[in-house]
C-alpha cells in the first residue's frame, strides 16, 4: 500500500494522494451555469479583443501605406524638380544651339562669299603661278650656272691652294738663302769694315798718296796694297779726297 506524497497517510493503490488530500485537490465545483456564463465571456472577450487586433493592424497597415505614399510623393516630387531642371538645361542648350546654328549660318554666308572672291581671283593667282614658274625656271638656271662657276671656282681655289703651298716652300727656301745671304754679307761687311781700317791702296802711277778701296779717285787698275802703317812708312800720304 502506497503512502500520500503530501500528507503521508495510506492512500490507495496506484494514487498517489490519500483520499483528504485528493478531495482538496480538486477544490469546490462551480455550477454548470456559471461555466457556460465565464465561457461565454472568454469568447465575447477574445472576439473583442480579435476586433481590436485586427483595428491595430489595419490602422498600422494604413500608417505604413499612407508613409509609402509620402515617401513616394517625395521621390515624385524630387523626380519632378530634376526633370524640370533638366527640361531648364535642356531649353538653354537649345537656346545655345540655335545661336550656334545661326552664327555658323552667317559663317557658311562668310565662307560662300569668300569662296566666290577666290573664285574670281583664282585666274589672276593661276597667271601669278605661271609667272612664278618662268621666274624659277629662270633662278633654277641661275643657279645650275652659278654652281658650276663655283665648282670651277674650287678646282681654281685647290690650284691657288697648290700653288700658294709651293709658293710658301719656295719662300722658306728664299728666306733661308737670305739669312744665309745676310750671313755672308755681314762676313762681307766686317771684312770691309777689317780693309777700310787696315789695308790701302796705291796706284802705280808714281802717285804720292795711298786710297781706300771706295774713293772716288781709286781707278782699281793697276796697284799696290798694303797695310795703312807699312804704305806709311814706305811715304805715302793719305788721300785727302777719301780721308780728309
Amino acid at each position: 500500500m502506497a503512502n500520500c506524497v503530501r500528507c503521508g497517510r495510506p492512500a490507495k493503490e496506484g494514487e498517489k494522494l490519500c483520499a483528504a488530500c485528493s478531495r482538496q485537490e480538486q477544490g469546490p465545483r462551480l455550477p454548470k451555469s456559471i461555466l457556460v456564463t465565464l465561457i461565454v465571456l472568454s469568447l465575447v472577450t477574445i472576439g473583442a479583443l480579435a476586433v481590436i487586433v485586427a483595428q491595430l493592424l489595419n490602422a498600422h497597415s494604413q500608417r505604413v501605406s499612407l508613409r509609402l505614399r509620402e515617401e513616394a510623393l517625395d521621390a515624385r516630387e524630387k523626380e519632378y524638380a530634376a526633370v524640370q531642371a533638366e527640361l531648364e538645361e535642356t531649353e538653354d542648350a537649345l537656346s545655345e544651339a540655335k545661336q550656334t546654328l545661326l552664327a555658323r549660318e552667317e559663317e557658311i554666308s562668310s565662307l560662300q562669299s569668300s569662296l566666290s572672291k577666290a573664285e574670281s581671283e583664282s585666274s589672276q593667282s593661276q597667271y601669278d603661278l605661271n609667272a612664278q614658274k618662268s621666274e624659277l625656271e629662270r633662278l633654277q638656271q641661275e643657279n645650275d650656272a652659278l654652281t658650276e662657276q663655283l665648282s670651277q671656282m674650287e678646282e681654281d681655289a685647290k690650284t691657288a691652294g697648290e700653288e700658294k703651298d709651293a709658293l710658301t716652300e719656295e719662300l722658306d727656301s728664299l728666306q733661308k738663302e737670305n739669312e744665309k745671304l745676310k750671313e755672308n754679307q755681314n762676313s762681307l761687311e766686317e771684312k770691309s769694315k777689317f780693309l777700310d781700317a787696315y789695308v790701302v791702296f796705291v796706284e802705280k802711277d808714281k802717285s804720292s798718296v795711298y786710297h781706300r778701296y771706295a774713293c772716288s779717285a781709286f781707278a782699281k787698275k793697276s796697284f799696290w796694297a798694303y797695310s795703312r802703317k807699312l804704305a806709311e812708312s814706305l811715304g805715302y800720304k793719305p788721300c785727302p779726297n777719301c780721308f780728309g
